[in-house]
């Protein structure tokens, strides 16, 4: 991956992950952090909503850094329970869930930023 100065006046560099799949109502999908400790972006491609995560591989606890939404039925949150999007994992694991509970059909985007030793 190679970043530069971007040619478009003053605007910086950005990388774009292109990733949606369509989860019903409490369907999920495990992921990988593949990393010690990562950055996760979720998107709700449905309504335009997003959150950021933190989370490492030595605990289940994962850090809400940002939910403009908040934690209604078009929210995210980082606990088993709740009528959102939710983020969850086991401790000792690079494997973490994203589950819909949000009662409906959403089309969710996932994008990792990880770091792991060579």
């Amino acid at each position: 991956l190679s970043l530069r100065e971007s040619s478009q006046g003053g605007l910086s560099n950005r990388i774009r992950f292109g990733a949606t799949t369509n989860y019903a109502n409490g369907g999920f999908i495990d992921f990988s952090t593949g990393a010690s400790g990562a950055i996760v972006l979720i998107v709700n491609h449905t309504n335009d909503s997003s959150a950021l995560f933190h989370m490492d591989y030595n605990t289940s606890t994962i850090t809400l850094i940002a939910n403009p939404n908040g934690t209604d039925a078009d929210g995210f949150n980082n606990a088993d329970a709740g009528d959102t999007i939710r983020v969850t994992k086991s401790s000792g694991s690079f494997t973490f869930r994203v589950k819909n509970d949000t009662g409906g059909l959403k089309a969710i985007g996932v994008a990792v930023i990880g770091c792991h030793e060579s």
